[in-house]
């Protein structure tokens, strides 16, 4: 699914105004609505990495979604639990 439920977005403010991450991963960012949130209202200027799965919903012209590359410092497209095993 690329839209995220929106009702805890009051608490996910909260949290990052008090614990002010410098690196936040968007795990399963869809069409990057948390990376649009964190952005444009919460104005949260630290890193902020989003990492998908599914490719069409962040690559190619036919993309789901549409301006998310400009939210996130970088975009990750592969399986987190991969991903996490991976060699740095």
């Amino acid at each position: 699914m690329p839209e995220s439920a929106n009702e805890h977005l009051d608490w996910l403010e909260v949290e990052l105004r008090a614990c002010s991450p410098e690196v936040i991963l968007d795990v399963g960012m869809g069409r990057g609505n948390y990376g649009w949130f964190l952005r444009n209202v919460v104005k949260w200027p630290g890193k902020l990495v989003g990492i998908e799965v599914w490719a069409p919903y962040v690559v190619g012209p036919d993309a789901l979604s549409g301006g998310n590359r400009t939210y996130y410092n970088e975009i990750i497209v592969a399986d987190v639990r991969e991903w996490l095993k991976a060699p740095t």
